[in-house]
């Protein structure tokens, strides 16, 4: 109902202000743009809170954990989404993301890594985590370390 006014308040003005609106014309131009405003929606249906090293993994060098992170996403940006991370590298070389068509590095302790728009459509999506361990690093069950905030461009 309000979208309504402002569109009839809208034109009401167009034609108004307009020097040929009352000259007695059969035509006239209105040129209108318009611009999106990007926007967002997701939610998190499983997220890992803890991980669990054990000597196996030690003896190894590193630890996968697939499905770590899933959500479900829709956007209407063409510039995809972001997933703005945190991570704590104490136990950890390296961290490395790994989705069904990449694997990259988190880089430090923050950052941020894009992940491509995929249509203005609802879709699922699972990340995976590779933790390449440290020499000081010891078997035990430990916080998640890695937060992840998603975020539209």
């Amino acid at each position: 109902m309000r979208k309504n006014r402002i569109i009839i308040l809208f034109i009401l003005a167009t034609l108004i202000s307009s020097p040929y609106s009352f000259a007695g014309t059969d035509s006239s131009r209105l040129q209108v743009s318009a611009y999106a405003v990007p926007y967002i929606q997701h939610n998190v249906l499983h997220q890992e809170s803890t991980i669990t090293i054990t000597e196996e993994d030690i003896g190894r060098g590193y630890i996968d954990v697939e499905k770590a992170m899933i959500y479900r996403i829709r956007t209407n940006s063409r510039n995809g989404h972001l997933l703005v991370y945190t991570a704590d590298m104490s136990l950890f070389n390296e961290i490395r993301l790994l989705s069904t068509h990449y694997s990259q590095a988190l880089s430090g302790t923050w950052g941020e890594i894009h992940m491509p728009y995929q249509g203005n459509h609802f879709f699922t999506r699972e990340l995976g985590f590779r933790f390449n361990l440290s020499a000081n690093c010891k078997p035990g069950t430990y916080l998640w370390p890695v937060a992840v905030t998603i975020s539209s461009i």
